[in-house]
């Protein structure tokens, strides 16, 4: 298949039935829609050659320029979409769903903005390692290791956490229970990256709130929040967040 292993992004992301002589301009067109069909033909193509035979080629030859620039390239300020609990800030994702390329690539990638005290809660991905990186401004981070690290079974599972500045990453392994605070002390925004080691790394959120808005899983906190989650977030998160509210002016 495309590649092999490497990696990416939370959260989540595919037009042709036909042999690599289909129209690529019509199925280009489509992409933005659906592109579930086109990711069904790459997933039982037999070669890797078959499926950029797909993704890049009309009739043995390659695309025109502006189909093979759409295939081949990413633009993270097209069409982000508001995180809820980034206090203002948004979210552009890369994956299969809207980048077919990336179809068993064990790659797919977030561009993200966190407002001031914006709050990704406690969270999991259960299929991916992911690389997060500060590209502007200050990110707090924590996440906490499998039980026997530290110690051997029982014993106490302390949390790894830090503070993250521009150009600054940190790994958070498969599987780990971690979370991100902008609790930055000039109350600016931050833009961080993110690369997860599939191209479906899944995300599993440790806290669960029905709300009146139907909204039953709140992957990222507003403050008018915090009130309904005091009993179930850690003290340290909520400590952080306050401080970063009232410091804030929020």
């Amino acid at each position: 298949m495309l590649f092999s292993s490497f990696t990416l992004a939370a959260l989540a992301f595919v037009a042709v039935n036909g042999a690599p002589t289909v129209s690529r301009s019509s199925a280009r067109s489509a992409a933005p829609i659906d592109n579930s069909a086109l990711i069904a033909k790459l997933k039982t193509d037999a070669t890797a050659a078959e499926q950029f035979q797909q993704l890049l080629a009309n009739n043995g030859q390659p695309l025109d320029p502006s189909d093979l620039a759409a295939a081949t390239v990413f633009d993270f300020t097209k069409n982000p979409s508001p995180a809820q609990g980034t206090q203002g800030g948004s979210l552009n994702t890369a994956g299969p769903k809207n980048f077919p390329i990336l179809t068993d690539s064990g790659l797919s990638l977030n561009l993200l903005t966190l407002g001031p005290c914006g709050l990704f809660s406690p969270h999991i991905h259960p299929r991916a390692n992911e690389f997060f990186l500060v590209l502007e401004g200050q990110v707090d981070f924590g996440f906490l290791l499998e039980t026997g690290v530290f110690g051997g079974l029982g014993a106490p599972n302390p949390t790894i956490s830090g503070t993250l500045k521009q150009h600054e990453g940190t790994l958070f392994p498969l599987g780990s229970v971690h979370w991100q605070i902008n609790a930055s002390p000039d109350c600016n925004n931050a833009t961080t990256f993110e690369a997860f080691s599939s191209d479906d790394p899944g995300a599993v959120l440790i806290l669960n709130k029905v709300s009146n808005d139907s909204r039953v899983l709140i992957p990222q906190i507003e403050p008018n929040d915090l009130d309904g989650l005091r009993a179930v977030l850690p003290p340290a998160i909520l400590s952080e967040v306050d401080s970063c509210l009232a410091r804030c002016n929020m």
